[in-house]
């Protein structure tokens, strides 16, 4: 007995023995790589500390009243671009400043990842392009870039079927109010269902109780979930939802229905190749001519079908579901947020309106074609501006893989570099950003697509922004469906300007944030057309 009390004493004491010294051992090279860059640390943020009691009600309270994005940019004019918040022995780095974005999203790509993210997602989805880092993201990055070549995204008499039947639901009377947020999202959800996998949800013409409307409902409590008090990744786990597990199932039993037929249809195809191919060696070795070749989905349907594509490079369902859900996520809900943050605004400014209206008169009702609405210059202020003034993503972070830096805020002045340790997550704001930057002051609150004007007839020399103004992240990762969510959103405002003379807003409140993965209007956009 005293023999095992007397080991057991020896292994603590080896244990204590070592973990003091890989903890010295890493405090000294955290010093000496601080000193090695010339680094210092950030302002802090008052109430930061080991427990972080005021930090943490400040973000449970802000998130409450719905009002966490006003604060957040409260603090970075009070503390400025670059300030530390700390709590649970977590300390986050948080940043407007444009040069320290450009390292975490383009020249130091390399030092930072999302591995982070995946917690969050977890419930709702394991992998895909927006949780995968390395060869796992470029994978996923590969397989989506196809779908939005420039061909692909100017077929726009699909979109304006979609659109249209958009406009069919909207009342004429020039009395009765609509709330725009509902139709923006199954509007973007069908269009961006039918480009992507081959057939639209079609939830625009469906039911109260249809299967389309029930994966509607899950699909925004579910991502509510994840998006709100379950940011930190712990809700899922440590407090059991049970209406959002059977959420999840609804997603995913709808999803796994596309699923399903596209690896059908893979299927049959291998089969049709692998046929082709035992005909094509009979043929040679009795000295016919055979035509070999693989088909891929865009060959066999006329165009490329994401989903049909990703059939045909795997056979994973839980894969395929991933990728899917990656992109409805971003294809659906950041268009839909702007398309409703913009017709709130909108219907307050009648101005904004007629001018629309004046530009886009000389296609005398008929729809644009692509050229056409790139080059619509006065569109193209205003969503340059809605998205300055309501970003989808008003906040992201990145994790640091190594020990690296940033090359700026640390210090009394903000002029340092910053210590970024292994692990630790950077967080930059670009709702907050495109408000404080010097590029849009003295009035960057204030909602004025003029500053974004060339200067030909305009009065004033436009503005030029590059990492100051964050509209589809940058570097590496920028948004593949760039140019997707700027035909879409662009093509919409087009179509209901040119149908509507007026429109009026019927909502006292001003923009109130309602966060989930996206930020949109917690109010929606509750409108009067009038024709």
């Amino acid at each position: 007995m005293a023999y095992l009390t007397t080991l057991a004493l020896f292994a603590l004491a080896v244990l204590t023995i070592y973990g003091a010294y890989t903890k010295t051992r890493r405090y000294l090279t955290i010093r000496a790589f601080k000193t090695h860059h010339k680094c210092q640390p950030p302002r802090p943020l008052p109430g930061s500390g080991l427990i972080g009691y005021r930090v943490i009600k400040e973000l449970w309270t802000s998130h409450r009243a719905a009002n966490s994005l006003e604060k957040h940019t409260a603090h970075h004019r009070s503390l400025g671009d670059t300030w530390e918040l700390s709590f649970f022995h977590v300390d986050l780095i948080m940043t407007i400043s444009p040069e320290n974005i450009k390292a975490l999203l383009s020249t130091q790509f390399a030092d930072f990842g999302l591995s982070h993210r995946l917690p969050v997602f977890a419930p709702l989805l394991t992998g895909g392009i927006f949780v995968s880092d390395g060869p796992a993201w470029q994978h996923s990055r590969a397989l989506i870039r196809p779908a939005f070549t420039r061909d692909r995204v100017a077929d726009l008499p699909r979109l304006d079927r979609h659109v249209q039947r958009l406009i069919s639901q909207i009342p004429v009377d020039g009395t009765t109010t609509v709330d725009l947020m509902p139709l923006f999202f199954r509007l973007t959800l069908d269009y961006v269902t039918e480009f992507l996998l081959g057939e639209s949800m079609e939830s625009l013409v469906s039911g109260p109780d249809s299967e389309q409307q029930r994966f509607e409902a899950a699909f925004d409590y579910v991502q509510r979930q994840l998006g709100g008090w379950n940011t930190s990744g712990w809700g899922a786990w440590v407090w059991p939802n049970r209406r959002c597990e059977e959420g999840v199932r609804v997603v995913h039993r709808v999803v796994d229905g596309y699923v399903e037929k596209a690896r059908t249809k893979a299927r049959a195809a291998r089969g049709r190749e692998a046929g082709k191919e035992k005909d094509a060696e009979t043929e040679a070795a009795s000295g016919g001519d055979a035509k070999q070749g693989k088909k891929g989905a865009e060959e066999k349907s006329g165009r490329y079908i994401f989903l049909d594509e990703l059939a045909l490079s795997t056979d994973d369902p839980v894969e395929m579901r991933n990728e899917i859900l990656n992109i409805i996520i971003a294809g659906r809900d950041t268009t839909a947020s702007m398309l409703t943050s913009t017709f709130h605004a909108l219907a307050r400014r009648p101005d904004i309106w007629a001018r629309l209206r004046a530009e886009i008169a000389p296609l005398e009702g008929q729809p644009p074609d692509y050229e056409t609405l790139r080059n619509l210059k006065y569109l193209r202020y205003v969503m340059n501006e809605m998205i300055r003034l309501y970003p989808p993503v008003p906040a992201n972070s990145r994790q640091a893989i190594r020990d690296t830096t940033l090359p700026h805020g640390g210090g009394l002045d903000g002029t340092f570099p910053i210590f970024v340790a292994k692990g630790q997550v950077v967080g930059y704001s670009p709702w907050s950003m495109h408000r404080l930057h010097a590029t849009f002051q003295p009035d960057g609150e204030a909602l004025r697509p003029e500053r974004w004007a060339d200067g030909e007839g305009e009065g004033e020399k436009g503005i030029r922004a590059g990492w100051e103004f964050l509209a589809f992240n940058g570097g590496p990762r920028i948004c593949p469906g760039q140019q997707f969510a700027l035909t879409t959103l662009g093509f919409a405002i087009v179509r209901l300007v040119q149908r509507f003379a007026r429109l009026e807003s019927r909502d006292p409140e001003p923009w109130t944030e309602d966060i989930s993965l996206t930020a949109g209007s917690k109010n929606g956009a509750k409108v009067v057309f009038r024709v």
